[in-house]
């Protein structure tokens, strides 16, 4: 194989992932959502769990940015923080997103 030819597939496969990291972040930024606290101080916990240490909160009525929902936690963003809350003391507003 000619360095040439080398050459371009190296380059092709850089290019391909570029451009994949770019649709899978474009992707992800179509489905963050935007949720509501409903609960007077909602508990931010770095696990999944009750059992979770609790690295913030964020009082009712602030938006948080929802990363990803699994059973009933939710993995939200809120200010600079990231973490786990119960999913059942979050609205989604009708035109979140």
């Amino acid at each position: 194989m000619t360095k040439a030819a080398k050459v371009l597939i190296a380059l092709l496969l850089i290019f391909s992932f570029v451009c994949g990291d770019f649709y899978t972040l474009k992707a992800q930024a179509k489905t963050s959502q935007t949720a509501v606290v409903n609960a007077y101080s909602l508990h931010i916990r770095n696990k999944a769990s009750l059992k979770g240490k609790i690295i913030g909160y964020v009082k009712k009525g602030k938006k948080v940015q929802v990363l990803k929902t699994e059973k009933k936690w939710t993995y939200i963003k809120y200010g600079s923080t990231k973490g786990w809350v119960s999913a059942k003391y979050l609205s989604m507003p009708k035109n979140s997103g």
